[in-house]
């Protein structure tokens, strides 16, 4: 009895050791589930060692030894409950170092595709957080709604039972699964593009792809084989420009996959975002300083050029000569920086709307100064003998002769002279990449023709085939050509494309026509700038 008295009091005082070691001691989780072995061990011992002293013991001590045996087991469960807490808390050790910020309760308005993502996460803050009352529960619910769904509850009053009332109301309204699949099939469907805003809108096509697919597929909706639907929607959607770019990446052995139209968006992103970039610097550089806008004859600084009166005192010859030895612009005479085909003046010639100022138009008596003065300067095309200025977006680009006839010089009067049809279309050059590039049209022609200069600026690969005997008028002035250039042509408003084989020749036609005139003598020409 008297060695198992003796165990009884070495376990108590080791049960007091480990009680005093949790108490004194900032125990990480690691430490508290060795205490808490320690603790299970002496349980074990204690009850043990009991057992025994019961089976020895007079009737007089059983009292004595279960109060005692009690007294023990109490504070070892004590000590275990302590230890599991511990155990069972959450990891605050970053919390004491970094004071995190209140997370705020979602809202919701009432739109079918946000309910989802809103409902996962008050759920998750609220409604399935026992140590809240459901009337806490209904305040927050309500705190967290406005407009059309805040409205759908407002008839509810803000009691405990109406909670649930609420909750179920706004599950029944708006967890519509047919609703919410169309919502997301309508965005797909009416993204917009405009190629006026290139940069947005490639990002607004692809994050609404990425974004309502996602969503499409968390409802249950399978698109695993949606790619070529939706890339022909897209596709659509895109200028001729955009959507030459894109089929020029498309594999044609393959069928394109959302990933390559993933891509070519991320791609254009880019080179939007890098276009506009330059096209903000260049503008940055166009912007006048206090010394360009100094008079450049008088040198005083309370007028432009053009207001000048010693300016105006010039021949037309003389402003000519000035403002190209100055390197002014031909057009707004007021910038160094930038030639007439940069210009960013809406501003033309009062006389014949052409790209230059009034003050420097020379009359069909006298010789016309743009195709000296400008040649270097204005990216332009002489067709007949007159000048037609390149559109804002063909500046800097390639402007050539191509004909479909043999045409021959008539010497007249200005009443005399004839028009041909011109136009502007987009010529592949040998990367691929499309220039605008002037046409004459003529309908009697029976061949194409490309000027040899036309030919070298595309790059283009001439081929040598027979002699081909071009005839003019009437079958006099023949001659015979040997080389031949495919080229692929095409709209810059509609989506045509025509491969063609055209005659390489050095030029297709004599200036015409032989004299300068105005459109005064031509009434139908009247609303036309070239």
């Amino acid at each position: 009895m008297e060695s198992l008295k003796k165990k009884r009091s070495y376990i108590k005082g080791r049960v007091t050791k480990l009680e005093n070691k949790v108490n004194a001691s900032d125990l990480d989780k690691e430490l508290a589930k060795t205490f808490l072995k320690s603790a299970n061990i002496l349980e074990d011992e204690l009850m043990s060692v009991e057992i025994n002293i019961l089976e020895i013991c007079t009737d007089q001590e059983v009292d004595e030894f279960e109060n005692y045996y009690d007294e023990v087991l109490l504070t070892i469960q004590h000590l275990t409950a302590k230890i599991n807490k511990i155990i069972n808390s959450p990891d605050n050790s970053m919390h004491s170092v970094v004071q995190l910020p209140t997370i705020k309760l979602p809202t919701f308005n009432g739109q079918v595709d946000q309910w989802s993502s809103f409902k996962d996460m008050f759920e998750g803050l609220v409604h399935n957080n026992n140590a809240l009352s459901s009337i806490q529960k209904f305040q927050y619910l309500k705190t967290s709604l406005v407009q059309d769904a805040a409205e759908l509850i407002q008839h509810l009053h803000l009691r405990a039972d109406n909670y649930v009332i609420a909750w179920n109301l706004l599950c029944e309204n708006f967890s519509n699964r047919y609703s919410t699949v169309n919502h997301h099939l309508k965005n797909i469907v009416e993204v917009e593009y405009s190629s006026s805003k290139r940069m947005y809108s490639f990002k607004n096509i692809l994050n609404t792809l990425r974004t309502n697919l996602n969503a499409l597929q968390s409802l249950g909706v399978n698109t695993e084989n949606w790619d070529v639907l939706l890339i022909h929607l897209i596709e659509a959607k895109f200028d001729d420009q955009v959507y030459l770019e894109w089929v020029k990446r498309v594999d044609k052995k393959h069928l394109p996959t959302l990933s390559n139209l993933y891509g070519f968006l991320d791609e254009m992103t880019l080179i939007s975002e890098r276009s506009e970039s330059r096209v903000l610097d260049r503008k940055k550089g166009d912007v006048p300083t206090s010394s360009t806008l100094t008079c450049q004859v008088c040198r005083k600084a309370n007028h432009k050029l053009y207001e000048c009166s010693s300016f105006r005192a010039y021949s037309i010859k003389e402003r000519i000569a000035f403002v190209t030895k100055n390197n002014l612009c031909l057009n707004c005479l007021s910038s160094n920086l930038h030639s007439a085909y940069k210009c960013n003046s809406k501003s033309v010639c009062k006389i014949c709307s052409k790209k230059h100022h009034s003050l420097l138009h020379q009359f069909a008596s006298q010789a016309n100064y743009a195709a000296d003065e400008q040649e270097e300067t204005d990216l332009s095309v002489i067709v007949d003998g007159d000048h037609f200025d390149c559109d804002g977006d063909l500046q800097q680009e390639t402007c050539v002769e191509v004909s479909t006839t043999a045409c021959t010089q008539f010497e007249g009067n200005m009443k005399q002279q004839v028009l041909l049809s011109t136009a502007v279309v987009s010529v592949e050059d040998s990367n691929g990449v499309d220039k605008p590039v002037r046409v004459l049209l003529d309908s009697g022609s029976q061949s194409n023709f490309v000027t040899t200069e036309c030919v070298k600026r595309l790059n283009l690969k001439i081929k040598k085939v027979e002699p081909i005997n071009v005839n003019g008028i009437g079958g006099s002035n023949r001659f015979s050509i040997d080389s031949i250039c495919n080229l692929t042509m095409k709209s810059r408003f509609e989506k045509f494309v025509i491969p063609m084989t055209a005659i390489v020749v050095p030029k297709v036609t004599n200036k015409l026509p032989a004299l300068s005139f105005g459109k005064s003598n031509w009434d139908y020409l009247a609303n036309y700038t070239h």
